[in-house]
Formats: structure tokens, C-alpha cells, sequence
């Protein structure tokens, strides 16, 4: 996830999406450098240690600082979301205030939640508030904190079209995941073919990706349908294998209930006939006895 969004288009291309109105002046890649994503601060004598998934500087045309945006990505929704990302930032405005030198000025930071799950939307708490319980008394007090999340699945397709690059194909990716749909057999070229196969691969759990990865890392112009193509091959396979293992198994309990039906048969026919032996030669001793005893 950190490989493919530190790459800075890719960053820019984000921001753009979500941060910048339309029609703005959109944000340049030389208008980002990199900020530390390690947070080592002190609070009340003790270090506070973080790190932060991405974290970078915006700058003006005159590369004066203008914030700082950070961006955590998550595959699972997380209940402590909203606490975690106002720590992050405290700390972020923390260090700034112990390094600040005569003449700069603190710059607000900027959070986004990326959320690649596709399976549900995201379940957890949007603000503080949502995390706990607040008295009705104290609620006209309480300064709550929310957080800005961005389900990639779920984007409509006028969110979509305001994407470009690898963003837009891994956000068109994600919801043919969430629809099971794999016959949009779309052109989109992927630029970074190894971070995204990567991140494909750690979203899905799927071991596929990594194969392809093994296959099309290396190779330039990769199309996005070429790879739907492969993951359709994959699960035909898949499909294939697992019918003929339902089918051996089905195969095995019809042949052992007819085996047992037909043992069943045979033993009881076999049982008559033991028993009508039986029963001749009892009767014809126990005759012979009586008539014996008669005479």
C-alpha cells in the first residue's frame, strides 16, 4: 500500500481527486517532497514514538509550505480509527511547535483514510464521538473530531472519471472485486505494473496476483484487461478442480450407499437361505429324535 501512494504522481493524483475542487489549479508533483513519517516527540517527559503509512509537504509555486498531508491506508475498518488519526495529527502539530524556527509558521495537516476493503463498506466510526459515549449535558462542550475516509470501491462513476493513472484502474479494479465482475475488459495501462499486482494481491488474499506478478512485473504497456483475462483463466481452474473434487466425493457417497444397499440385499438373502439350511437340518435331527423316542 505505502510503495504505490508515496510515488508521488500517484500521491498528487489522489489529491487532486479529493482534495481540490474542480476546476481549481490542480496540484503539481514538483508542488510535493517528501516529510518524515516518523514521529518522535516529547510529552510530559516522556517519547511518544509513531509512524505515519505517508506523510508529505505541499508547497507553492514559490516552494513555501503551505500543509502537510498524510494519508493511512486501511484493508479493514478499524473502530479506533478516528482516535488514532487525531493523535497523528496532535503529534504532527507537536513537532512542529519544538522545531519552529524564528519566522516560520505551523501548517495545518491534512488526514485522509484510504479504505481498499470491497467486500462491505466501512463499518466503523467516522469522528470521535462515534467511538464512545458523550453525556447530553456535555455535548454542546464536546469538540469532536472526524476523520475524512475514501472508500475506493465504492466510488460512483463521475467520482471515477476524476481519477487518472493507476489510482483510477485500481479503483475500477476494487469495485469489479466488490461486483464480481470480471468481463469489463477495460484498456486502462497500468504504469506501475509491481506495486499494483502487490497491492492487488495484498487487498485479496488471492495467490493469483502473484503469479502474474511473476509474469507481468517486467512488462511494459500492461493492460488491465489482460489481467482480468488471466484471474478469468485462474478461476476457470480453480472452478474446474474443485467440480471434480465435489464430484469424486458425490461419487464416493453414491457408491457407498448403493454398496451398503446392495450388501444389505445380498446379506439378507444370504441370511434366509443360511437359515432355512439351518432350520431343515435342526428339524430333521429333532424328527429323528422323536421318532426314535415313538418307536
Amino acid at each position: 500500500e505505502k510503495n504505490l501512494f508515496a510515488i508521488d504522481t500517484i500521491f498528487f493524483f489522489f489529491f487532486n481527486a479529493f482534495l481540490i475542487p474542480k476546476g481549481a489549479q490542480p496540484i503539481r508533483p514538483e508542488d510535493i517532497t517528501d516529510a518524515p513519517t516518523e514521529i518522535v516527540t516529547l510529552v510530559r517527559g516522556g517519547v511518544v514514538h509513531r509512524f505515519r503509512d505517508i506523510f508529505k509537504c505541499l508547497r507553492d509555486r514559490l516552494s513555501i509550505g503551505l500543509a502537510f498531508l498524510g494519508l493511512e491506508n486501511q484493508t479493514h475498518f478499524d473502530k479506533d480509527m478516528p482516535m488514532r488519526i487525531m493523535a497523528y495529527d496532535a503529534l504532527s502539530y507537536c513537532r512542529q511547535f519544538e522545531t519552529l524556527k524564528p519566522g516560520e509558521k505551523v501548517l495545518p495537516v491534512v488526514t485522509f483514510v484510504l479504505y481498499f476493503g470491497y467486500d462491505k463498506c466501512w463499518d466503523g466510526p467516522r469522528s470521535l464521538s462515534e467511538c464512545f459515549e458523550v453525556p447530553e449535558q456535555l455535548k454542546p462542550f464536546f469538540c469532536d473530531y472526524s476523520i475524512h475516509v475514501i472508500e475506493l470501491a465504492w466510488l460512483t462513476d463521475e467520482e471515477i472519471d476524476r481519477l487518472t493513472g493507476d489510482l483510477k484502474t485500481l479503483a475500477r479494479c476494487l469495485r469489479s472485486f466488490r461486483e464480481h465482475n470480471f468481463e469489463d475488459d477495460f484498456d486502462d495501462t497500468i504504469e506501475h505494473p509491481d506495486a499494483v499486482l502487490r497491492l492487488l494481491e495484498k487487498i485479496t488474499g488471492e495467490s493469483s496476483f502473484k503469479k502474474m506478478r511473476q509474469t507481468y512485473s517486467e512488462k511494459e504497456n500492461l493492460r488491465m484487461c489482460e489481467i482480468f483475462e488471466a484471474m478469468r483463466n485462474n478461476y476457470k481452474m480453480i472452478g474446474k478442480e474443485e467440480g471434480l473434487r465435489e464430484g469424486k466425493e458425490e461419487g464416493l457417497k453414491k457408491g457407498l450407499k448403493k454398496g451398503k444397499e446392495e450388501g444389505l440385499r445380498e446379506g439378507k438373502k444370504e441370511g434366509k437361505e443360511e437359515g432355512l439350511k439351518k432350520g431343515l437340518k435342526k428339524g430333521k435331527e429333532e424328527g429323528l429324535r422323536e421318532g426314535k423316542k415313538e418307536g
